[in-house]
């Protein structure tokens, strides 16, 4: 059932009586019991509840009510947080973790908010849903909810780990389509984007991305002030983040499409950078796996491919770009196109660059 609009009255005893239009263009009311059942009613959760009809829809005036902010609720055991949000189910944020003298949090390899099949995507993004697969596969095992905030970005998360810090990257470019769905409200009410940028609101909309290239510093420390250890505002933005996406499918696949854009956006760019055009697309995935991560230069890449006189023995030369120091990674990355070759997915298509795509 989805509810169009809200009108709230009170009872002689205080109680609030809810008034809403549904799909249907009918009225219809509900009391609800306590404040974890407004909130469910106000979120248009309500198809578990009574909801009787009451009169046509033009003998009410319509309000339109944004659903109240969540209620997140931490705690701490053993170096481990975990977090309620309304009262409902605790689950984990992550583990206090320190890299390189910073400390921040990690969520990996859980599979609560569900991992990422390319299978569940192919009928919306074709070829492309299986593409990024071995990235993702390398990035976070598949986890949907991937997190870590104890590196310079200082907040990372999904299953292609897009990153807070880089002037509108992956993470802005998520981050302001997730602001401008219905739920935004409930989890980042402080916050607004106009699709570019995203402005603190209780700030008189001070703009807290860049846009000259620079990091996002004010955006990283609204996220995470500090990597000197692990605060509340870091395990409460983490939770909100898990939450929604837990709770979500319109999350979800916003945080597919992005990822999928990103790829195919930076493809027209290897392609040029590297010559790939009409590159058999395992070798291309290969290449957008090193320069994902970043662990090879465009001359560095280039000499790889410049081995060999077939597309094979590219292949093999490309795919070693870096595995001295991510042999594990590698190791991944090779496993993972070699499962979909053995479908029958890669190995089948050529990047074409006046089409921008795999043909």
């Amino acid at each position: 059932m989805t509810i169009t609009w809200f009108d709230i009255f009170c009872e002689s005893d205080g109680r609030p009586v809810v008034y809403g239009m549904s799909g249907n263009d009918a009225v219809r009311q509900w009391t609800p019991a306590n404040k974890q059942e407004l909130i469910k009613i106000l979120r248009q959760a309500t198809d578990a509840l009574d909801v009787p009809l009451i009169a046509p829809k033009d003998k009410l005036r319509p309000i339109i009510i944004v659903p109240p902010p969540v209620e997140v609720s931490i705690r701490e055991a053993n170096g481990r947080w975990y977090a309620t949000v309304d009262g409902g189910s605790e689950f984990k944020v992550g583990n206090k973790v320190s890299y390189q003298g910073k400390w921040g949090l990690n969520l990996l390899g859980d599979r609560s908010a569900g991992v990422y099949t390319p299978d569940d995507y192919g009928d919306i993004f074709g070829f492309w849903a299986y593409f990024i697969a071995p990235t993702a596969q390398c990035e976070s095992l598949g986890a949907f909810n991937c997190l870590n905030s104890y590196d310079r970005a200082k907040f990372t998360f999904g299953f292609l780990q897009y990153a807070a810090h880089v002037s509108q990257g992956d993470f802005v470019k998520y981050f302001c389509k997730l602001l401008q769905t219905e739920e935004a409200g409930s989890y980042f009410p402080d916050l607004r984007t106009d699709g570019t940028h995203i402005y603190l609101v209780s700030e008189n909309n001070r703009r807290l991305t860049s846009n000259d290239g620079s990091d996002n510093i004010e955006l990283m420390a609204y996220l995470n002030s500090t990597l000197a250890g692990v605060e509340t505002k870091e395990v409460i933005n983490a939770a909100k983040f898990i939450h929604w996406l837990a709770h979500s499918e319109v999350h979800k696949q916003i945080m597919v499409e992005c990822g999928i854009k990103h790829f195919k956006d930076n493809m027209r760019t290897y392609a040029r950078q590297h010559g790939l055009d009409q590159a058999p697309d395992y070798i291309c995935c290969a290449v957008a796996d090193i320069r994902h991560q970043g662990r090879g230069r465009i001359q560095t890449i280039n000499n790889s491919l410049s081995q060999g006189n077939t597309w094979e023995e590219k292949y093999r030369s490309v795919v070693e770009v870096g595995c001295a120091n991510y042999r594990e990674r590698c190791n991944t990355l090779k496993a993972e196109i070699a499962k979909y070759r053995q479908r029958g997915i890669l190995g089948t298509k050529r990047y074409s660059r006046a089409a921008g795509d795999f043909i």
